[in-house]
C-alpha cells in the first residue's frame, strides 16, 4: 500500500516554475530613471492612461494622462517592476531614490512590486529602514505587507498574504510562507492604502526606504492529463494484480 501511495502522489503532482526562476535580488544600485523619482504607478497595466483635465486658453477639455510604467518611470530590475500604487486624488504621487535604495513616505501610496509579464513569484524578505527620525515621527504607528494573487489591483482587493511589523523597525525582514506564489507585494503605512496629504488630509510624518528585495520562484502544482491519471491508475492495478499472483504461488 505504501508503494502505491508513493507512485500515486508522484503522478498526480507536478510543478511549473513563474518567470523568475532563479533567486533574483532587487538592489537599487542602479536607478532607471532619470526624472530623480518613480511616478509609474505599478498597480495597473503599464500603457494604462487615465482622463484629467486640462485647461487651455481658459476651456476645460478632458485628456488621457498616460500613469502605467511604459510612460511613467517605475523601476526595473531583474524583470521584476517596482513602483506606487495608483491614488486618483494625487496623480503626482511617487517613491523617492535614496542611496542604493527606494525611500517612501507620505506623498505616495505605498510600494508596489511585480514582475513585467504579470507572472508569479515569491516573496521571501527584503531590508526595510524606518527608524524613528524627524521625518519618520509616529512611534506608535505600523507598516502593512499585503500579497496578492493578482499582478494588478486596486486598494479593495483581498490579499492572500499578510504581515506588519512595527515602525521603527530597521533590518532584513523575512516574510512568511503565504508570500509564496504570489502575483503583487504591497507595502504601505498602517491603516493609509491612500496618499495621506492634499485632500486625504491625514497629514501624517513617516518615511522608510526598502533595499536588498530577494524574490524566488514560484512552484505551482500542475493539472495532470486524464491519459497519465488512467495510466498511473492501471500501472498500480497491475502491480496489485502481480502481488495477489504471486502470493497465491507461493501458497
Amino acid at each position: 500500500m505504501r508503494l502505491h501511495s508513493i507512485f500515486l502522489l508522484f503522478l498526480l503532482s507536478g510543478t511549473a516554475n513563474a518567470t523568475i526562476t532563479n533567486p533574483v535580488t532587487i538592489d537599487f544600485d542602479t536607478y532607471t530613471t532619470s526624472q530623480g523619482a518613480y511616478y509609474g504607478k505599478s498597480n495597473v497595466a503599464d500603457d494604462a492612461t487615465t482622463p484629467i483635465d486640462v485647461v487651455i486658453d481658459g476651456e476645460t477639455y478632458i485628456a488621457n494622462s498616460p500613469i502605467g510604467c511604459d510612460a511613467s518611470p517605475c523601476h526595473h530590475e531583474e524583470g521584476v517592476i517596482v513602483g506606487t500604487p495608483l491614488d486618483v486624488s494625487q496623480l503626482g504621487s511617487h517613491l523617492h531614490l535614496a542611496s542604493s535604495a527606494i525611500a517612501y513616505h507620505a506623498d505616495a501610496a505605498g510600494i508596489y512590486i511585480r514582475t513585467e509579464d504579470y507572472s508569479a513569484f515569491s516573496a521571501d524578505s527584503f531590508f526595510m529602514d524606518a527608524a524613528i527620525s524627524a521625518s519618520n515621527t509616529e512611534v506608535d504607528g505600523f507598516w502593512e505587507i499585503k500579497g496578492f494573487n493578482e499582478a494588478l489591483t486596486s486598494p479593495t482587493q483581498a490579499q492572500v498574504a499578510y504581515q506588519t511589523v512595527s515602525n521603527g523597525y530597521s533590518g532584513q525582514l523575512q516574510l512568511s510562507d503565504a508570500f509564496n506564489n504570489i502575483k503583487s507585494l504591497w507595502l504601505h503605512y498602517g491603516d493609509t492604502p491612500h496618499v495621506p496629504w492634499g485632500t486625504n488630509g491625514d497629514h501624517l510624518s513617516f518615511s522608510m526606504t526598502m533595499d536588498t528585495i530577494e524574490l524566488s520562484s514560484a512552484v505551482t502544482t500542475v493539472p495532470i492529463p486524464t491519459a497519465a491519471y488512467l495510466l498511473g491508475t492501471g500501472l498500480i492495478g497491475l502491480i496489485s494484480f502481480n502481488r495477489r499472483k504471486a502470493a497465491r504461488l507461493s501458497t
